[in-house]
């Protein structure tokens, strides 16, 4: 023992520079560190007393030793006793000042960020005194000494884990004086002044979720819940969705004709549970009832069900399909209509429905309508390039060759930004070009097509069997043979590559 203090009185002639030479318990060291600060000469009597005692441990906190000796002390800025740990008396405090809690979540004598983030900062005087105008300081410390925390502070400290959802060390929470959290925090280098801006910004989106919330509650109807939403914004989404259920529900509820479009965004994983069920049962009746009786429950569950968006158009893409299976066309096509309108502001699904309109209504001899559907779908959307492509697939099988050529251009020109969209009209305005005798620059058409390199390779490769095909009913069997293993050595994946080269026997045996 002897020793042992010699050695430890020698490292504290010069406290500044404290290294630990044994390892000691965490209490003997926030001890040592407090005589460090206020003068060992006028503590040594304690000193000695402690180290009497046998406050000094073994070696089986070395990686703890380890981290504190790496760990800078602070000096002369250290403070200890700026942190309450029971939770109940800082909230009782912040009841009756209005500030707000700092909750240190902490491994005291395990956790390396932990210990780092407490000897960088959290016992600095720098960050305490600033800290301390706006938050009341409370530390939740889990050590693995458990002599450290009394049982019902313990019991405590774990209640209140498990209600912020914290699960790992160290996570600092802030709460209001109503026990709401509006920020959580990590262990981040760089000190004082680091940990302070952050705290600083978290500090300005709560007063700013105040003031909106008070603004909303001022407001009313879709007013209120704009403004309820710009403040749960101002926090953060998750921390929203779990901590401020009230006020979630309540824009959900002025929300509720789906007007603010804001269901989607609070409640958009829990619909799409819900989606994903009733989606299920219904093609389950789809495959074990008659289509009447499935018809009749669709049209009950779209009166009686609250339904978002997205599912009343999924449960109305089945009901089209067992209304054209049923022969009810009138029918579909109101559903059809309807399905536009949910569709309005998603521009490739309403160009989708508009096509499934024109070919339901071809399928039953009412060419002119079908027609006069898409020209004023592109009177009312232009830029919409899959309705060009039926109109040009429309003329073709008309035998209006250039109108269906000139279709296909004005589809490519809007088709910039889908890569299927521009194979499936190059493909058709080839199609056309070679029917037409324009077999030659037919072939070009999809050669250049194939060395677009910003298109995808998949895609660049079907051009070049679709040109294999020209090619050998051109009687040109080895530049067909070379294009299609051009084709394959464009594909990566093997299993793409098997696909592709099945592909290609399959169109030499039917040539």
């Amino acid at each position: 023992m002897v020793g042992r203090l010699k050695l430890v009185l020698k490292r504290l002639k010069n406290p500044n520079k404290l290294q630990l030479g044994y390892v000691m318990s965490p209490r003997f060291c926030d001890r040592m560190v407090s005589l460090s600060l206020h003068g060992l000469a006028k503590n040594i009597g304690q000193f000695l007393l402690f180290a009497s005692i046998g406050l000094f441990t073994n070696g089986s906190e070395a990686a703890w030793t380890q981290e504190i000796a790496d760990a800078p002390l602070g000096g002369d800025a250290m403070v200890q006793d700026d942190w309450e740990t029971d939770i109940d008396v800082a909230l009782a405090a912040a009841k009756q000042d209005g500030k707000h809690l700092l909750l240190d979540f902490t491994g005291s004598d395990w956790c390396p960020p932990c210990i780092r983030l407490e000897n960088e900062v959290l016992s600095q005087a720098a960050f305490l005194t600033e800290a301390a105008k706006h938050f009341h300081l409370v530390k939740l410390d889990f050590p693995q000494n458990q002599l450290l925390v009394p049982a019902k502070l313990m019991e405590k400290n774990q209640e209140w884990m498990k209600r912020l959802g914290v699960d790992g060390f160290p996570t600092l929470v802030l709460l209001d004086s109503q026990q709401r959290p509006f920020g959580f925090m990590g262990y981040t280098a760089g000190g004082p002044p680091v940990f302070l801006e952050q705290l600083q910004k978290r500090l300005s989106a709560k007063a700013r979720f105040d003031q909106l919330q008070q603004q909303a509650m001022a407001a009313e109807g879709a007013e209120r819940g704009r403004l309820l939403d710009q403040a749960l914004e101002a926090l953060d989404l998750t921390i929203a969705q779990t901590h401020y259920k009230e006020l979630v529900e309540m824009i959900l509820e002025l929300d509720a004709a789906h007007q603010l479009g804001l269901r989607e965004k609070y409640r958009g994983d829990l619909d799409a549970e819900q989606r994903k069920a009733i989606l299920a049962d219904l093609l389950m009746l789809v495959r074990l009832r008659a289509p009447e009786d499935v018809l009749g429950l669709i049209d009950a569950m779209l009166v009686e069900v609250p339904m978002t968006p997205q599912l009343e158009a999924s449960v109305l893409q089945i009901r089209v399909d067992l209304e054209r299976k049923s022969g009810r066309v009138t029918e579909a096509i109101r559903s059809l209509d309807r399905l536009a309108e949910l569709y309005a502001d998603d521009d490739d699904a309403w160009q989708r429905v508009i096509v499934r309109k024109f070919y339901l209504l071809v399928g039953q001899s009412d060419a002119a309508q079908a027609v006069s559907i898409l020209d004023a779908a592109l009177q009312a959307k232009p830029q919409s390039p899959r309705i060009y492509l039926a109109r040009g697939d429309w003329q073709q099988t008309q035998k209006q060759l250039e109108q269906a050529m000139l279709s296909y251009d004005q589809g490519l020109g809007q088709a910039k930004d889908h890569p299927d969209l521009q194979w499936e009209l190059v493909a058709a305005k080839a199609d056309v070009m070679f029917e037409s005798g324009q077999q030659d620059p037919a072939i070009e058409e999809l050669e250049r097509f194939s060395t677009n390199e910003r298109l995808p390779a998949d895609l660049r490769a079907k051009a070049l069997v679709h040109k294999a095909i020209f090619l050998r009913e051109q009687g040109k069997d080895r530049a067909a043979l070379l294009s299609e293993n051009k084709a394959i050595g464009m594909i990566e994946s093997p299993k793409r590559k098997a696909e592709l080269e099945r592909l290609i026997k399959e169109v030499r045996g039917s040539l």
